[in-house]
């Protein structure tokens, strides 16, 4: 499979997962309340490597018809390996001028680093740029992030991507509240706990479902392994909930799921077992 871009389609909707790139995390910080025996045996149970984690950052492109919808802008030149969004949306046949909405779930460097190009212009210049308004009202005041378990040099990052990302999309920028609909079939769900205003998406058209849950859930361990959360859950309490009502919203809807650090493209299916939940990854 293609590890860059993948092409589906959510009832009418043309959609297409698309690659920033990828980035590499050491294991302990997916798993930070988690005994290290517990969380590398998870990890052999599914031959994972034990001490670091290689994620993909996966955008979402979605052409209603009516409107051409940007799900994050990726982490831009976070690191060499990240900042290929731009290109792959072009290989794909898709002008950056031609999205007309970008949906910035939170502000996290890997989420929304992309928002201006090398030269300090939007990448997406005709767009109209959404957030959650508790997301955007969070991180302008400049927040104390002590409670996060990460350490000060990461801390330093969120603050200071938050600062020079977001002022430049200010101008375009339309605060939205829970479950507020951005575009006739794609309305937002809040799911606070990574972040305060984290937004995940759910995509409905000819009855079919779409849940793109972001970091909502970081890795598929997580849809098994409920009590666990990362170092950068901000509200842990409340991102173990909000985790668990999309894997509940996504089972009673029968929906296609979507996270942004899963295995590339990304997707599957969350059905309900007798211990909880279980994923299955889109062959």
């Amino acid at each position: 499979m293609d590890t860059e871009t993948y092409r589906f389609k959510i009832g009418a909707f043309h959609c297409l997962a698309v690659s920033d790139g990828t980035f590499v995390y050491p294991t302990a910080m997916l798993f930070a309340n988690a005994h290290n025996r517990d969380y590398e045996g998870a990890l052999r149970e599914q031959d994972l490597p034990l001490n670091e984690v290689k994620t993909p950052y996966i955008c979402l492109y979605l052409d209603t018809g009516g409107h051409r919808v940007l799900v994050d802008t990726g982490a831009g030149k976070l690191a060499p390996t990240t900042g290929r969004l731009v290109k792959n949306l072009q290989r794909e046949g898709i002008d950056p001028a031609s999205i007309d909405t970008v949906i910035l779930t939170h502000a996290h460097p890997d989420h929304i680093g992309g928002n201006v190009d090398s030269n300090g212009h939007l990448t997406f210049p005709n767009a109209r740029y959404v957030m959650s308004r508790g997301e955007w009202e969070f991180w302008i005041s400049k927040p104390d992030l002590s409670s996060l378990k990460c350490d000060d040099h990461l801390k330093a990052l969120l603050l200071r991507c938050a600062a020079d990302m977001l002022s430049p999309v200010q101008q375009r920028l339309e605060l939205v509240d829970d479950e507020a609909e951005v575009v006739p079939g794609i309305r937002v769900v809040a799911t606070p706990g990574h972040t305060p205003g984290h937004m995940a998406l759910e995509v409905r058209s000819q009855g079919e479902t779409f849940i793109d849950a972001v970091d909502a859930i970081m890795h598929p361990i997580l849809i098994e392994r409920l009590d666990w959360y990362s170092v950068v859950d901000l509200l842990p309490e409340k991102a173990l909930a909000s985790r668990r009502r999309v894997l509940e919203q996504a089972c009673d809807a029968a929906a296609t799921v979507m996270a942004f650090h899963f295995p590339f493209p990304g997707c599957g299916r969350v059905r309900r077992t007798q211990e909880g939940y279980r994923f299955t990854a889109m062959e």
